[in-house]
């Protein structure tokens, strides 16, 4: 069948991805300003709560601002009010697989933050309906929480209402790990429940199609203000009104079209879209239904195509195809299990939602009624945690698929659109062969060289090195000023990579921003899928008194991880690396902790590195005769003054120094003295407060140096 306006809405769509790759739309930066005290004047066009503090969305004459406020009187949508708070921009990612704030909140149009927002001024004027529904759905919210447990009412909020402020995290990651955390959010399954049954509802009772889909439509609209939904749910709701308006004028309805055309109405609006993994996911769910769908069923028996338990498998598995590229690039990881929870989940949901819409508006006005629609609820809410709870805990239940290139998206999609074009000509067997090659050529990962990352973890220290071949270890992990390291940066990082298991991970000495990453990856290996195979210390740490290293190796015996022992002269072979250890040796009697730290030379294919830790210039002094000339040096103690000593400098005539500090940092690093030290000894500097993550890539004998937000 032939859809003409469908293949124009994906030509405009493919010629804007082709626009903002060449001609990117640059960010709002002011970050000289970050802290000041500013006062603003705007309209209230959005505000919400979170946990304690309220969100005000502000529309000023040339830019929309986030104001963090800590108050009780929240201003009423549609007002005009003034404001003072101290200025605080978006952070962009700084590593590879982190979150890039600045990106998401370029897509949502706000230029900037606003911290402890203070209230000034406010209008008379307002607007009353966004007024009226944003009251409206505060009481629905504490409807469930009269009648809910915690738990359970900020499940509800989040299916119903939009609102995931109470949502609990345990809960949250659960469904996140499960695949199934779409349940959360108001899409084309809610609509679908909510705007369909209420539509079959009034046919059934007699009423015309025309007054029928009015009344639909309206509610609809009511709804998305009410919930004030994002680009899924206004994509189900306008899919939904093609539909309704093809019933009132008797044509037939075209699922890829309508989608075609609410994809342009939505990028027309903000073409930034067209990065949001909430619209991509939205968009290729429907898409792996329209298109995938039929191909998918072709492969099964005859006999049991029309089974609905074999058929909602095909849907979830096309559902699962078409959205992977997506998933693999924004997530790095896929729930093995989430396409038999799906199975299960989907159905039940048809009973979840009506009696949760239902008990929710009777809990506001009668609480037992409402508490009495809403028990099963409960029960089923206790059902899905329950299964989410086994499939987490059954073995590979995430693959880590890394982020893929994007030349493999492009032969994945390429694949697909050839089966799409000859599925019907074709045995089975080529279509099966050829989707489990666009699967394989999706999640190939080939480590062609050795990689040394020096990754941006603020006022911290964390190398992460992968060999030509597979093995990979962490030095160190850690920081003083980036809160969450472990789980915000280091872990998505290597995600990103494809990594789910480090063979090594070393401390190099027991100070917080060297190990608290590092603790956090061991306590959270069980849900983030990442194992160490090995936790290498100094043999210091066997002096015993130090938390630092208990905590340590609590964790470690709790993740199934062995923990060795390293002192100097120690050497570890890795193929093509080889790392010695040259401090502390058995003899060695350090001062303080940083003294403590392990200091290692590294050789790759004849590029020489040196890792230095936070030791000193004395400890330094002490392993001189041990240095050859080397390429690449990562300065001691963050570039502090008291690290990086002349002599080191002499012996090893590094031509790259490199350099792990927190922008604006309270250390005062990297020293004024050490980059003196380092300029006379022609080394070139790099410092992650500055350029990001730095990548050092060996082949054929040589390096090659790039930062993160340079690429």
């Amino acid at each position: 069948m032939k859809r003409p306006l469908c293949m124009v809405c994906l030509s405009f769509v493919l010629a804007l991805f082709l626009f903002q790759w060449l001609f990117p739309i640059p960010f709002y930066e002011d970050m000289e300003r970050d802290g000041e005290v500013v006062e603003r004047m705007g309209q209230v066009y959005k505000k919400e709560y979170k946990k304690d503090t309220l969100l005000i969305y502000l529309q000023c004459e040339t830019e929309q601002i986030l104001c963090y406020a800590k108050t009780e009187k929240a201003p009423k949508l549609g007002s005009f009010i003034q404001v003072r708070g101290n200025y605080q921009s978006f952070q962009a990612a700084t590593n590879p697989g982190q979150f890039h704030q600045k990106r998401y909140y370029q897509i949502l149009n706000l230029n900037y933050s606003l911290k402890n927002t203070i209230l000034l001024k406010e209008s008379i004027e307002y607007d009353p309906l966004k007024e009226s529904l944003y009251c409206l759905k505060r009481k629905l919210a504490k409807g469930y929480e009269q009648v809910l447990p915690e738990k359970e009412a900020g499940i509800l909020k989040a299916m119903v209402l939009g609102d995931k402020s109470e949502l609990d995290t345990d809960i949250k990651n659960l469904y996140k790990q499960s695949g199934i955390s779409h349940v959360l959010a108001i899409s084309g399954l809610h609509i679908s429940l909510i705007g369909m049954g209420l539509y079959r509802l009034l046919k059934r009772m007699g009423l015309p199609v025309l007054p029928n889909a009015v009344s639909c439509m309206a509610v609809m609209i009511f709804y998305g203000m009410l919930i004030e939904g994002g680009t899924s749910s206004f994509r189900a709701i306008f899919m939904f009104f093609v539909y309704l308006t093809g019933k009132i004028i008797g044509r037939t309805y075209d699922m890829l079209t309508a989608l075609a055309m609410s994809g342009v109405l939505l990028l027309i609006e903000q073409p930034l879209y067209i990065y949001h993994t909430g619209f991509l996911l939205s968009f290729c769910a429907v898409m792996g239904i329209g298109l995938l769908a039929p191909v998918i069923e072709q492969l099964l028996p005859e006999g049991k195509r029309k089974n609905p338990i074999v058929k909602n498998l095909a849907g979830s598995l096309s559902v699962s195809l078409f959205s992977l590229p997506v998933t693999a690039y924004y997530f790095y990881e896929f729930p093995l299990y989430s396409l038999l929870l799906n199975l299960l989940i989907i159905p039940l949901m048809s009973l979840l939602l009506p009696c949760a819409m239902a008990g929710g508006v009777l809990a506001v006005w009668q609480p037992q009624l409402g508490k009495l629609l809403l028990f099963p609820c409960q029960w089923i809410l206790k059902l899905y945690e329950g299964i989410c709870e086994i499939s987490t805990s059954m073995p590979c239940h995430t693959l880590i698929i890394g982020q893929p290139a994007l030349w493999q998206i492009l032969l994945f999609y390429g694949i697909i659109l050839l089966i799409l074009c000859f599925y019907s000509k074709w045995k089975k067997r080529i279509t099966g062969l050829l989707l489990g090659l666009a699967v394989v050529f999706l999640c190939l990962k080939v480590q062609q060289n050795t990689e040394i990352t020096m990754l941006d973890v603020g006022q911290g220290d964390s190398i992460f090195v992968q060999e030509k071949g597979g093995a990979s270890f962490l030095m160190d992990g850690g920081s003083s000023d980036v809160s969450g390291v472990g789980t915000y940066r280091i872990v998505p990082f290597l995600k990103s990579k494809g990594i789910s298991k480090l063979t090594y991970a070393f401390v190099t000495h027991p100070d917080s921003d060297h190990y608290n990453g590092i603790l956090e990856c061991l306590e959270q290996s069980k849900e983030n899928g990442i194992h160490i195979q090995y936790l290498a210390v100094s043999h210091l740490a066997l002096k015993g008194g130090e938390a630092a290293y208990e905590k340590l190796f609590q964790a470690a015996k709790e993740a199934g991880t062995e923990v060795v022992c390293i002192s100097a002269g120690d050497v570890l072979k890795c193929n093509k690396i080889v790392l010695t250890c040259l401090y502390p040796g058995k003899e060695s009697r350090p001062a303080d902790k940083n003294g403590e730290s392990l200091m290692f030379l590294m050789e790759a294919e004849g590029v020489r590195m040196l890792f230095t830790g936070d030791a000193g210039i004395e400890e330094e002094t002490a392993v001189l005769s041990d240095i050859p000339k080397i390429h690449i040096l990562k300065t001691g103690h963050h570039g502090s003054n008291s690290s990086t000593g002349t002599e080191l400098l002499q012996a090893a005539a590094p031509e790259y120094a490199i350099i792990s500090c927190g922008q604006n940092n309270s250390y005062g690093h990297p020293g004024k003295q050490t980059l003196e030290r380092l300029a006379e000894a022609n080394s070139k500097v790099l410092v992650t407060a500055r350029t990001g993550a730095i990548k050092i890539t060996i082949r054929n004998s040589s390096y090659q140096i790039d930062s993160f937000l340079s690429e």
